[in-house]
């Protein structure tokens, strides 16, 4: 009896030493939720020991893209203004002077078609805003690939 509780004891003992010799972190799971795991192309978990790492990315993730949206609001609102402002005094001035002009209504019409030339196309700033998150996630992914060297 006293064999048997000396060798469980051992074996105990041998168990608690190598389990202490291992990095616990590693061994217990983090979920990451779905839209944290879509926006930084991540794994749907992790560890413990990676957690601090995916909470500070993601941070930086929030920080970097409301800050682009809050510019991309105040540069859209600044176009906006500059444009009405444009528009309106465009409109004052020709309509004064439209009819002084033979064809006046046409010339108008092209002047405002050709001020269209000038505006961004549609999906110009998806495109910059794409190629920003890429730079982002090829940083991250480089900063996470020498984390875990």
């Amino acid at each position: 009896m006293k064999t048997k509780l000396i060798v469980v004891a051992c074996c105990l003992f041998l168990f608690v030493a190598v389990i202490a010799g291992c990095n616990l972190q590693k061994m217990v799971a983090v979920q990451v939720p779905a839209g944290v795991q879509k926006s930084l192309e991540i794994d749907a978990g992790t560890n413990l020991h990676n957690a601090e790492y995916v909470y500070t990315a993601w941070q930086s993730f929030v920080a970097v893209n409301t800050q682009e949206l809050l510019d991309n609001i105040d540069s859209a609102n600044e176009t906006y203004s500059t444009l009405a402002s444009f528009v309106d005094l465009g409109f004052d001035v020709a309509s004064n002077h439209a009819g002084a002009i033979p064809g006046g209504g046409l010339v108008l019409a092209a002047l405002t078609g050709l001020g269209g030339l000038f505006v961004n196309r549609p999906g110009t700033r998806k495109l910059v805003k794409q190629a920003k998150a890429d730079a982002f996630r090829q940083g991250m992914n480089i900063e996470r690939a020498s984390r875990n060297k």
